[in-house]
């Protein structure tokens, strides 16, 4: 089936009413999540999988070893943003004077209205802002026919990753400088300000190519996070024993990530030592995901400058891995955070079975140097907290509806957690059994 049919086709089975189990262990199942409770390391099945069956466990690093912690990476990607914006893109100085406010991500923007859509699997618009205001269901309807709107990629980007949420906070407050600025004047598609014109799109690209350059280009963030990793990557000890544990269990474990070599060695030696290379079977940066999954790249073997007995490739394709470590693909799982990039891609173009890795599932304990930090963080938190209660949304719902997030994570991820580490808890033949799979008349 060619790929476009099999999305579509995943996607005919599900509504905004699909439902996902509140517990995918029953009560009365011998197998249970550690400790019998729902807590912050449990991991979640939505198809049963017996890990005694898979010999191999792949693993992303950015948001998936390596747990940014947040806010400290959102307001550091925030921060340089803005600053590109005023410097190089010729925005208002008064951007620098906005501080990061907390977003859910998965938004998808619609570029030309610049609005920030909630939207579920089949398009149906939940909920919608513009800058800082909430657009009315009256409002919505005006612009979007019956309330919908189809996913084009000429007109849509949907804010996926957990690096989008600098930018989805970015943009809607840049928008409401821009709006509410004197004299200026607003159109459907874009506002006027001290007589210059600017479209929401152009606004966007300028944002856009912000994020590109300090991630990609200046490497500002990249470079900043490295010099004060503790800062911005936290250190949980369980990542070793986890790995350990596999190890030990004859289970073999590789590294997938899109980083490239100089920035993956320096993460992972933070975050393991120097010889963290020798907890993996094989190394591969430059994954280029998704197409990764999809199209035929050249695996091209590196020499690091520090000698290493695991291999290390820049590139390649799941066979390749797959030939290198000599398994077959049911018989791996990939761990993963990016939704439609590691999971869905994963699980339409291979056997590999897969595990989201879903940051927002799990605390975040960024080090404070003082009780008045402390005070102010927890006040922030509760204020964000009591803000997105009020409005119903979360990545995964608006309401009672599942979001796209909500629906494609149930569809496409056999398992998903906070943090990789709660492996730990679980021993490495654990049986996940999911929930039932009932149709309504049944």
């Amino acid at each position: 089936m060619h790929t476009a049919a099999a999305m579509e086709l995943s996607r005919s089975f599900s509504s905004s009413s699909t439902e996902m189990s509140d517990c995918y262990i029953s009560d009365d199942s011998p197998v249970r999540s550690p400790r019998g409770d729902l807590r912050k390391e449990t991991i979640f099945c939505n198809r049963s999988l017996d890990m005694d069956e898979i010999s191999c466990f792949g693993f992303d690093m950015d948001y998936t070893l390596a747990e940014y912690l947040s806010p400290a990476m959102d307001q550091l990607g925030h921060s340089l943003a803005k600053q590109h914006l005023v410097t190089e893109c010729g925005h208002l100085p008064g951007l620098l004077e906005l501080e990061y406010e907390e977003v859910v991500r998965g938004a998808w923007l619609d570029r030309e209205a610049g609005n920030l859509l909630t939207v579920d699997t089949l398009g149906h618009i939940l909920h919608a802002r513009h800058g800082k205001k909430v657009l009315t269901s009256e409002k919505i309807r005006e612009l979007y026919p019956n309330g919908r709107v189809k996913e084009d990629s000429k007109r849509i980007f949907v804010m996926n990753t957990m690096f989008n949420l600098a930018e989805t906070c970015l943009l809607s407050q840049t928008l409401d400088l821009y709006e509410n600025y004197p004299g200026a004047e607003v159109t459907r598609t874009g506002v006027t300000v001290s007589g210059k014109m600017m479209t929401f799109e152009n606004i966007f690209k300028d944002i856009r190519a912000a994020i590109d350059d300090i991630h990609v280009t200046s490497l500002k963030l990249k470079t900043t996070v490295l010099a004060d990793p503790a800062k911005y990557i936290k250190s949980d000890s369980r990542m070793r024993a986890m790995l350990q544990k596999l190890r030990s269990a004859d289970k073999k474990t590789f590294l997938l990530t899109n980083s490239d070599w100089w920035y993956t060695n320096a993460v992972m030696t933070f975050l393991l030592g120097d010889c963290w290379t020798s907890y993996f079977n094989l190394v591969v940066v430059d994954g280029c995901k998704p197409r990764f999954f999809s199209m035929d790249h050249e695996m091209t073997q590196m020499k690091p400058v520090q000698e290493t007995k695991t291999p290390v490739f820049s590139g390649g394709t799941k066979e390749g891995i797959q030939q290198l470590i000599d398994v077959s693909g049911h018989k791996v799982i990939y761990f993963g955070d990016h939704l439609p990039a590691d999971i869905v891609e994963c699980r339409l173009r291979s056997d590999w079975r897969t595990c989201l890795i879903v940051p927002e599932m799990r605390e975040t304990h960024a080090d404070q140097t003082s009780d008045d930090n402390d005070i102010l963080n927890l006040k922030k938190k509760l204020k964000h907290a009591a803000g997105e209660a009020s409005e119903g949304i979360s990545v995964f719902r608006c309401g009672k509806s599942l979001t796209q997030f909500g629906v494609s994570l149930s569809q496409f991820a056999d398992l998903y957690t906070g943090s990789v580490n709660n492996l730990l808890e679980y021993e490495v033949d654990h049986k996940f059994v999911g929930g039932n799979t009932f149709l309504r008349h049944e």
